[in-house]
């Protein structure tokens, strides 16, 4: 899986070489990968890695741009929420063990500031530039099969299809992306995706942020947690 993953996006990167933000595809692109992923009980979204200035890396021998995987091993900050709630998960009163996490970003272009993802679609091939990296994360969603989604980005849950709507004057569906299609479950307070076989015992959480300045407050959290609890608790 990791090397179709590799030759997919190298393959995107070659494919929008040469244009309007060749300095965003000279960065590489990064991405989550762990050997175990499919049927993971949590698989975390979010929008994209963050890119410090100057790290640009030398081109490969092997392949045009540089890549930079990861999997939960590595010791950044960022994947400190999601071990705190594999722990909080493994106390009373849950008392699951063994759980299993992995994480990917829709996007993997390397940039902290998030609205340059709107710069970036009203750029020449930006559109197809981001459908193209929304397509391989929803084909990688397909693969892990997880039994709970936690989406904690407002863009990455727009690319996911949960905000689609009809324009009232064209009749045109906007904001469809991923193509998923949405329905409440009462008794979990999840989502459920109603219209992909594969993804058909999937709960889906949408939440702000898990850390940082507008990350969750604590009693929202708590009910997260809950929500997951319950969830992985009965299936």
């Amino acid at each position: 899986m990791k090397n179709k993953i590799e030759n997919n996006y190298n393959s995107l990167w070659g494919k929008y070489n040469a244009g309007p933000f060749q300095d965003l595809l000279n960065r590489g692109y990064a991405y989550h990968y762990d050997e175990d992923e499919k049927g993971s009980d949590i698989l975390y979204v979010g929008i994209n890695p963050s890119y410090t200035e100057g790290s640009e890396v030398k081109i490969m021998k092997e392949t045009e741009f540089e890549s930079f995987p990861f999997d939960r091993t590595a010791r950044h900050p960022y994947f400190d929420p999601f071990r705190k709630i594999k722990g909080d998960l493994e106390k009373e009163p849950y008392s699951l063990n063994s759980l299993k996490w992995t994480h990917l970003d829709v996007l993997v272009f390397r940039e902290t500031n998030q609205k340059y993802i709107d710069t970036l679609l009203q750029k020449e091939n930006g559109i197809p530039f981001v459908y193209d990296q929304v397509m391989i994360a929803r084909d990688r969603i397909l693969h892990i099969q997880p039994k709970v989604i936690v989406v904690s980005n407002t863009k990455a849950r727009q690319l996911m299809g949960k905000d689609r709507f009809i324009h009232v004057k064209t009749k045109v569906e906007h904001l469809v992306w991923m193509g998923f299609e949405y329905k409440f479950d009462i008794e979990y307070g999840t989502y459920r995706i109603i219209n992909i076989p594969e993804l058909a015992h999937t709960h889906v959480l949408f939440s702000s942020m898990l850390s940082g300045q507008r990350a969750l407050d604590l009693g929202s959290r708590e009910r997260m947690v809950w929500q997951i609890g319950r969830v992985l608790g009965k299936n």
